[in-house]
């Protein structure tokens, strides 16, 4: 008789929103996110990493479902960069426990423009800010 132990590690809801938040921020601007796009792209991250409780769930039918939504919100050119970019097309990975693929590019987990607890109440427009910023920093 053999006996296997699954250890789940799913994230809280908290702990998503902020990887979702993080990972999407990157992609709107390496991506160039319109404000129209800024909220879907959020909310399919979101449910993809909310989908998240064991290694085979890495890429599982929430995988392929976060690429083909990603597929009718991102632009034909945005789509082609965001396959190109390992760290936002497989943005998780399992070493005795999820790791973010984002964090090998983008060392500074802080430098996120909004929060977490902002984007439950920020507006569109608010969040449409981000592109303007990052390059605002790229420039300085």
């Amino acid at each position: 008789m053999m006996i296997t132990t699954v250890t789940l590690q799913a994230m809280t809801y908290s702990q998503a929103r902020q990887e979702a938040l993080f990972l999407t921020d990157k992609m709107a601007y390496e991506l160039g996110l319109y404000e129209s796009q800024y909220d879907a792209v959020y909310e399919i991250n979101l449910d993809y990493l909310m989908a998240l409780s064991s290694k085979n769930d890495l890429y599982s039918s929430a995988w392929t479902r976060r690429n083909l939504d990603l597929s009718y919100v991102l632009t034909a050119a945005q789509y082609n960069a965001f396959i190109g970019a390992d760290y936002f097309y497989r943005p998780v990975y399992w070493s005795s426990g999820f790791r973010y693929r984002i964090y090998t590019r983008y060392t500074d987990h802080s430098s996120t423009l909004l929060t977490a607890a902002d984007t439950a109440g920020a507006t569109t427009e608010a969040r449409a800010g981000i592109r303007d910023a990052h390059t605002a920093q790229a420039v300085s």
